[in-house]
């Protein structure tokens, strides 16, 4: 399956971030990476674990992609409620 790529833009806190999920390793595994400034920051990369159907796959890349965008967003509000705090410790 080619062409398989997913883009999202995460605003927070007035920066702007870039997740990219697509298919890499000719297809072997699922590739999401995070920008910032137009620089990758971190890639998560996770196998297709016997998942050879089309619809298959793009339903694994699908959830996946929300997985890491879920999680990230869930990171900068973390970030946001140490930076804001009284006490960071």
């Amino acid at each position: 399956m080619d062409g398989l790529e997913l883009r999202e833009e995460i605003r927070h806190s007035g920066a702007v971030y870039f997740l990219q999920t697509s298919l890499a390793g000719e297809g072997r595994q699922i590739q999401s990476s995070f920008f910032r400034d137009g620089a990758v920051f971190d890639t998560i990369l996770r196998g297709l674990n016997g998942v050879a159907s089309p619809e298959g796959i793009k339903d694994l890349t699908k959830a996946f992609h929300i997985q890491n965008k879920k999680r990230f967003q869930l990171l900068l509000d973390v970030r946001g409620k140490i930076r804001h705090s009284k006490d960071p410790a």
